[in-house]
């Protein structure tokens, strides 16, 4: 991994990192207030956002990581 791979994985991963530190600051209530929701008959359960949103999450850190690196 050269230097310009390692500064693009840090950007990318910091980035990332940064957004579900945000993100979990503002969704303390989240589980009390999904609870309370008018929810359609095809919601998915809650404990299916915890896993789907990490996945997401993980993949934008990854094409962020190759675009960065792509364009060395």
């Amino acid at each position: 991994m050269n230097r310009r791979s390692a500064g693009a994985l840090l950007f990318a991963g910091g980035t990332v990192v940064a957004a579900v530190a945000v993100g979990s600051l503002g969704s303390r209530q989240a589980p009390e207030a999904y609870r309370r929701l008018d929810k359609p008959t095809w919601a998915p359960p809650a404990g299916v956002f915890g896993p789907t949103w990490t996945a997401l999450y993980a993949a934008i850190g990854l094409v962020a990581m190759s675009v960065l690196a792509f364009v060395d």
